[in-house]
Parts: C-alpha cells; sequence; structure tokens
C-alpha cells in the first residue's frame, strides 16, 4: 500500500476498524475507526510514510505523545494510543463530531456569540496546558478548532486538536478540516510549513525566541480577528512576507474591517497581537475575558494595552499604556472657522436721569451750599464798606 492509497471502509489497522475517510494532507489521513474492544469511535491518523521514516520524528512523537496523554481537559482532543501499520506510525484521538472553525469560516464571519465560546474554550485549554504541563501548541488557528453546534447554531462545544503533534513533527497542520477531523496535515512542501500556519505564528517564533503559552495567545488572537472579519490578519500571500508582517507591519483595526465590531476591542487585540510576548496579556483567560466583556457591553477593557515596538526587540524598558476608546477624547471633524464680526465703535456713553429719591439726597447738600456763598459774599460787602 502506498501513502496515495486510502483505506477502505473495514480494513484493519492494528485491531481499529476503518468506518471512513474524515480528512487528509501532507502528514496522512484520518480516519473514524471501531474501538477494538470498547464501544467507542475514535480518530485514527496515520502518518505518511515520508514522515513514518524519519527516525527524529519516531523519537519525539513517542516522547510528546507521552505528554499529549497526560493532558485530560475538557477543551483538548485527547490522545489514546499509538502505534504502526505497514510502515507509517498511527495514532488514535477523541472523535469530535463537529465542524472545524476554518470551515465555518468559508461562510463569513461568526457571530458574536460563537467568537466568544470558541475564544473562551481554547483560552482555558492552552491555559491548562502551560500551567500544568509547560505545553506550547504552537499551532492554534481555525483549522485545529473543533466546535459541535446546536440547532440554533449556539457553539456546544470546542475542542483543540492536533495539540503538539505538529511540532513534534516539525510540520505544521494546514488541512481542509472536514467536519469530525482532528487536524489532516501539512502540504507537505518542503519543509512542511504553510503559509496558511504563517498567517498565525507570534514574531518571537521566527526570531527564535523562547515560547511560552503567550505565543499561544497571540496565534489565538490572529484566530479573534479572523471570526471577527472573515479575513485573516495579515493578507499577503508568501510565507517571506507574513513573516515580515508579524515582525514589523502594526495589526489592522478590526473595528475598521468590519463596522459591527465595537472599537474597545481594538484595545483587547492591540494588546493580544503586542510584538514583543511581555506586553501581551499574561493569560489567554485575560484576553479572553476582556475580548468578551468589549464584545458584550462595549467597556473599557479591564487591563490596558501597549503600543507596538517598531520591531520585537526595540525599545526597552515598560511602554506605556495604552488608553481605552473611553478615555480618548472624541475628535470632532474640521471645520471652517466663521467670519470674525468687523469691529463697531461703542455707542457714546450717556448718564442716565438722576431717579426722584436721589434728587431728594441732594436737596440738604445743595442748600448748604447756597448758605456759606452767601455768608462769604455779606462778609465781603461789609469789609468793603469799612475800608471805603
Amino acid at each position: 500500500m502506498t501513502d496515495g492509497d486510502q483505506l477502505a471502509p473495514g480494513t484493519d489497522v492494528s485491531g481499529y476498524r476503518v468506518v471512513r475517510l474524515l480528512g487528509s494532507g501532507g502528514m496522512g489521513e484520518v480516519y473514524l475507526v471501531e474501538h477494538p474492544r470498547l464501544p467507542r469511535r475514535d480518530a485514527l491518523k496515520l502518518l505518511s510514510r515520508r514522515v513514518s521514516g524519519d527516525a527524529e520524528f519516531r523519537e519525539r512523537l513517542v516522547g510528546e505523545s507521552d505528554i499529549l496523554a497526560r493532558l485530560h481537559h475538557r477543551n483538548i482532543i485527547r490522545v489514546y494510543d499509538r502505534g504502526e501499520f505497514d510502515g507509517r506510525l498511527w495514532i488514535t484521538m477523541e472523535y469530535i463530531d463537529g465542524v472545524d472553525v476554518g470551515a465555518l469560516l468559508t461562510n463569513g464571519p461568526l457571530r458574536v456569540d460563537q467568537v466568544i465560546a470558541v475564544a473562551d474554550g481554547v483560552a482555558a485549554a492552552l491555559d491548562y496546558a502551560w500551567t500544568r504541563h509547560r505545553v506550547v501548541h504552537r499551532d492554534v488557528k481555525p483549522a485545529n478548532i473543533l466546535v459541535s453546534l446546536g440547532a440554533d447554531g449556539a457553539v456546544e462545544e470546542v475542542s483543540l486538536a492536533d495539540f503538539g503533534i505538529a511540532r513534534a513533527a516539525g510540520v505544521a497542520a494546514d488541512g481542509a478540516g472536514a467536519p469530525g477531523t482532528v487536524g489532516s496535515g501539512s502540504s507537505g512542501s518542503g519543509s512542511g510549513v504553510t503559509a496558511g500556519t504563517f498567517a498565525y505564528l507570534a514574531p518571537e517564533v521566527f526570531d527564535d525566541h523562547v515560547t511560552d503559552v503567550r505565543t499561544d495567545e497571540y496565534a489565538l488572537a490572529c484566530t479573534v480577528f479572523e471570526m471577527l472579519t472573515g479575513r485573516r490578519l495579515f493578507t499577503s500571500r508568501t510565507a517571506a512576507a507574513l513573516m515580515r508582517d508579524h515582525l514589523l507591519a502594526p495589526p489592522p483595526s478590526v473595528s475598521a474591517v468590519s463596522r459591527l465590531v465595537p472599537p474597545t476591542v481594538d484595545v483587547v487585540l492591540a494588546r493580544a497581537l503586542a510584538k514583543r510576548p511581555e506586553q501581551r496579556y499574561p493569560t489567554c483567560a485575560q484576553f479572553s475575558a476582556d475580548l468578551r466583556a468589549a464584545l458584550r457591553t462595549g467597556p473599557a477593557p479591564t487591563l490596558p494595552a501597549p503600543p507596538h515596538p517598531a520591531h520585537p526587540t526595540a525599545g526597552a524598558g515598560v511602554a506605556p499604556a495604552w488608553p481605552s476608546s473611553a478615555q480618548v477624547p472624541q475628535v470632532q471633524p474640521f471645520a471652517a472657522r466663521p467670519a470674525a464680526p468687523q469691529y463697531q465703535a461703542p455707542p457714546a456713553q450717556q448718564h442716565p436721569a438722576p431717579s426722584g429719591r436721589q434728587q431728594a439726597s441732594r436737596l440738604p447738600a445743595l442748600a448748604i451750599s447756597v448758605a456759606v456763598a452767601a455768608s462769604i459774599a455779606v462778609i465781603a460787602l461789609i469789609v468793603v464798606l469799612l475800608v471805603g
């Protein structure tokens, strides 16, 4: 059997019976299978011969699958078993009867309630994996997030797939994401890393810096942007151009791309998409909480977002906090000033006639003045007569 041959229904793979093909890609195929002993259906990922023949990959897959088997979280797809079939490695995982977010996005942006549910579920999974097991996903994107929808379209279940498998392989999954898949593999070209995966990688990945949960937070923020707008954060077509965008370009405003998104979401995403990890939210849960508040009520986020430096290594110290949209004064649109009025001389000052009371108050003073003047005149006349 060659890699191009798909397994027919009923084929036995190390005891698992194939029900049907779920998806395929550069890393191999994913099948829905019947468990050999339990009344349960699992997803079996059958890796390609090219990947299975890599001795280093085989060793890393064994080590990392041991770690991933210990991840017990309701938002993480469980890893059950591993083995080899006809020279090809396989691994079985929890089967989710749903659809991946990438497939949902083919119909346009998601509803606000769907975005909130997906962000909350993925954030919880990422924080758990890092806090409890120091595991980083490093391939968070719509195609690796599976959801189960209710009759009204509400998200009832969120599951993060391919947790660490792509990293173990040294290639990144970017499959078509058929319903129920757990991630179907990469393009298989070159290193196996596709432009689809580059669209969600944090800047520190390209700089070969140490990664932690904030690296996954950046990828989740890229995914949130896409769920809200229906388009990717950066739209360059090549991996090299996308690398440059993540390292140097400021992220576009989500409210400018979609008028249905309140401006407060810009502040939240700006922090989660900061070029330097230390400027992002400390946990994915804090990011999703602020996102939920901004989307539902539009208040200022609980934590301020720092500005983006020109390069992740630029600047030093703590950057000043961004003000929330509620704190930014509203700038009125420009309008021409009205013409200044021509100068007019003030009217001549006129004193009002005194009132009757004012006139009455002046009579005693006037009488005294007349009496004094008359007395002086009499005295002057007497003096003249005596002298004469």
